[in-house]
């Protein structure tokens, strides 16, 4: 039997549907937003996910609406680097995620995105340059502490030293 990865953004978007449906791939953020673990997610699973990313670029390209493509070209990094595509290709994405995460002021996108850039340069050796990019980030927020974005960034920045 196989299994296939198909998020619809309409029944996702602060419902839940999606994380019921695969609650051990996809989880809800603190807003009930779908955030999937990359980690947790079946190689068997992850030409899937690749197309659910891109066809959610494609659908917010078609429809006018670019909030999540910060963070759907987060996602297509860390597809690259879970099927083993060059981390050159993933830090381009990374940085397009970043770039768009701060042309929309979008804090939580861009922490995000941060954090997945700067483990790819600890991954690389390069612990200066991943403390130098999420340290600042990191230190804009004031609160929600409490929140798993802000609570792996920081886990990152104290490994990082």
């Amino acid at each position: 039997m196989s299994e296939h990865l198909r998020v619809d953004p309409l029944l996702c978007d602060a419902y839940g549907y999606c994380a019921e449906l695969l609650p051990e791939v996809i989880t809800l953020d603190e807003w009930g937003y779908p955030v999937i673990d990359p980690d947790a997610l079946p190689e068997a699973m992850l030409a899937d996910a690749r197309r659910a990313v891109e066809t959610g670029l494609a659908v917010a390209a078609q429809a006018g609406e670019a909030f999540w493509d910060a963070d759907l070209h987060r996602l297509q990094g860390e597809i690259v680097l879970a099927t083993g595509g060059t981390p050159a290709n993933a830090a381009t994405l990374f940085h397009r995620a970043l770039g768009i995460a701060r042309a929309q002021q979008a804090k939580a996108l861009e922490l995000r995105a941060a954090t997945s850039l700067a483990r790819l340069l600890r991954d690389q050796g390069r612990v200066a340059d991943a403390r130098a990019l999420l340290a600042p980030v990191y230190g804009w927020f004031t609160e929600g502490f409490d929140t798993r974005d802000l609570i792996e960034a920081k886990a990152l920045l104290e490994e990082l030293g």
